[in-house]
């Protein structure tokens, strides 16, 4: 055999194991077919880091946007490997429900964000997905067939033969079977939720679909499809707050027009014509729809009746729809009675005690409202509720430390610091007095401790203090030591160039 064709043969050969070893282009790193589950879970946590990415309200639009394709992809990924394989393995359904469930709500979210057209093609290219998106069959037939008049027969050809002209006997009306009933309706929204419980955003439309075909707000089933729609909402919208530690209440609702036609029938039930029972219970659903559309109309309705069952049973609806809008409707209010005050703090307290970023907006608002009523018994009152609710209430403690009683401030300042928030060393900065004495002394010893517990999350907090030259000395001093940076000069406008800057370390 020549040289030549012995090397020829090796360089085959080599290539040969090369091909074996290297995966095609075709073939994605991670071997999806081996381990779907592990996959689908590895690209579900690299959607949540650009998921919050694309909440960083100080980064551009484009890297938003970017960030917001980037998770999106990979959530389809994701879903389509669990889909893929829990069509295989059904029996791990519910081993599997809570990955399920942040995969399904994370896209959910991303698509609420996204505008119009800017996820398309997102991931193409990208290593691809496992199959096809398995598109969930949705409840058919929900609503029965309109009723159908028969068609006359045709007049006889033949009217000189009497015999044949004579009228005959009416063919019997076929027997139209009866549409689904709302037992069978919810029947069949509940067997889904059996086969796919993870599905949180498809189970919040269906259940909605299945009350506007069956809009009967006295019946059991409107009851109970009701009670999912409220967790499953709840659901939504706490996997965004743990997400983002922000409140997605600015976002648009989470139904669509069936949705609306609910909201507007519960809210023609609210008219106070109606039974009492229906008004109640129509301010109860509105409340368990949790949707902004119904909050004027509940507000209107407490100002009108604030110390009556009706009120009542719209200060609860309201402190359960919670979220930004109602707390920014609640502090709007100009010039509430004693009653209507009342009503306001209890509807802000609950949903204070749910705590995560709805209780904090929650907790601030009770602040505003107090500050906004010159009545020191609701100042006493609010302190009193923020501070016992931890760590929700700490931003709206903080807030009120102004009009706290003179011996209790420094206690205030110690609790803010065991709360940890660094978003309070805004308000614990208008402490940090140099050269102090006295009361004011022992306040900005425990306003400084308090922040260094805090440490490098309150740098973007305490950098506003900087414009108070009575304070500006230590707030200076807290932020070398929390970034190690020496600034040239201490002014505001530096710290906050400096901070866009370097914001991802934070």
């Amino acid at each position: 055999m020549s040289r030549t064709r012995t090397w020829s043969l090796c360089v085959i050969a080599a290539l040969g194991v090369v091909t074996s070893i290297v995966p095609s282009a075709a073939v994605p790193l991670v071997r999806a077919e081996e381990d779907p589950v592990a996959a689908a879970s590895a690209l579900a946590d690299e959607a949540a880091e650009h998921f919050a990415a694309a909440g960083d309200t100080d980064a551009s639009h484009a890297e938003r946007k970017k960030s917001r394709r980037e998770a999106y992809w990979r959530l389809k990924k994701a879903r389509n490997l669990l889909n893929d394989h829990l069509d295989a393995h059904p029996d791990e359904t519910e081993s599997l429900d809570s990955l399920y469930v942040r995969i399904s709500t994370m896209l959910f979210w991303t698509k609420k964000e996204a505008g119009m057209g800017e996820l398309e093609g997102a991931g193409s290219g990208s290593g691809g997905t496992s199959g096809g998106t398995k598109p969930k069959p949705k409840p058919g037939g929900l609503r029965a067939e309109p009723r159908k008049k028969p068609t006359p027969p045709p007049p006889s050809a033949d009217r000189d033969d009497p015999a044949k002209s004579a009228p005959t006997e009416p063919e019997p009306e076929p027997e139209i079977p009866a549409g689904p009933t709302a037992a069978d309706g919810l029947a069949e929204v509940q067997d889904y939720e059996r086969r796919h419980p993870g599905d949180v955003p498809g189970l919040h439309e269906r259940y909605t679909e299945f009350l506007g075909a069956f809009p009967d707000p006295a019946t059991d089933e409107y009851e109970n499809a009701m009670t999912r729609l409220e967790a499953l909402g709840r659901q939504l919208k706490d996997v965004y707050r743990s997400l983002r530690d922000e409140d997605p209440d600015e976002l648009a609702d989470l139904g669509d027009a069936e949705s609306g036609r609910l909201v507007t029938q519960l809210i023609a039930d609210l008219a106070p014509d109606n039974d009492d029972v229906v008004r109640e219970r129509a301010a109860r659903y509105l409340g368990s729809l949790g949707t902004r559309a119904a909050v004027v109309a509940l507000i209107d309705l407490l100002k009108a009746e604030p110390d009556t069952p009706m009120g009542e049973a719209c200060a609860e609806a309201l402190s359960r729809v919670g979220g930004r809008i109602v707390c920014a409707r609640l502090a709007r209010l100009k010039r509430p009675s004693a009653e209507l005050s009342n009503q306001v703090v209890m509807i802000l307290s609950a949903v204070v005690e749910r705590g995560g970023p709805e209780g904090r907006v929650a907790g601030e608002t009770m602040a505003e409202f107090a500050l906004s009523r010159n009545d020191e018994s609701l100042h006493t009152a609010a302190v009193e509720l923020l501070r016992d609710a931890g760590k929700p209430g700490a931003l709206g403690l903080a807030s009120l430390l102004s009009v706290a009683g003179a011996a209790d401030v420094e206690a205030h300042i110690v609790h803010l610091g065991e709360m940890g928030d660094p978003r309070t060393a805004t308000h614990l900065a208008a402490y940090l007095k140099s050269n102090a004495r006295g009361i004011d002394g022992r306040r900005s010893k425990a306003a400084r401790a308090a922040i260094q517990k805090f440490g490098k999350p309150s740098v973007r907090y305490l950098i506003p203090a900087l414009d108070d030259a009575d304070v500006a000395v230590w707030t200076a001093e807290l932020l070398r030591r929390f970034t190690g940076v020496k600034q040239k000069n201490d002014k505001r406008k530096t710290w906050e160039r400096w901070y866009r800057k370097n914001r991802r370390d934070f």
